[in-house]
């Protein structure tokens, strides 16, 4: 493993925090603009009730228009692109989790670890013996 990966391994965590964040910034920005910019829009003179139908809108209502349209536009792809990134946080691994993911396999699969000699299973078992009998409570203890 190099330097390089190693560096980024150890980098995980704040990567993970930055997209996070910047994903949450931009689903909720989205959102709230959307929503903000919905309201400000309706309540605008041209949609009251008052106006009649006869009327024609101005040169500049319309450039005004063209204009919000573009801004909705933008406002609905912030959110998408604010889920993606919110997503990429949560499939990110920590640091603890990209070192399991690479280091467990490699003890997993390693011939020494697989080949553990008898004689260290039966120490194991017997200290595991001796310990169940310390721990487990008696009839007298209960």
């Amino acid at each position: 493993m190099s330097s390089w990966i190693v560096y980024w391994v150890l980098m995980l965590n704040a990567i993970k925090a930055t997209v996070g964040l910047f994903g949450g910034a931009l689903t909720v920005g989205g959102v709230l603009g959307y929503v903000i910019f919905t309201v400000n829009w309706m309540r605008k003179p041209q949609y009251s009730w008052e106006r009649s139908v006869d009327d024609k809108p101005s040169k500049d209502y319309e450039d005004e228009a063209k204009s919000m349209i573009k801004i909705g536009k933008w406002l609905k792809r912030l959110l998408p692109v604010g889920i993606l990134f919110v997503l990429l946080a949560i499939l990110i691994p920590t640091t603890k989790q990209a070192c399991i993911i690479y280091v467990l396999p490699k003890i997993a699969n390693n011939e020494q670890i697989q080949q553990i000699p008898q004689k260290l299973l039966d120490i194991g078992n017997k200290a595991l013996d001796e310990w169940i009998k310390e721990y487990t409570p008696t009839k007298s203890e209960k």
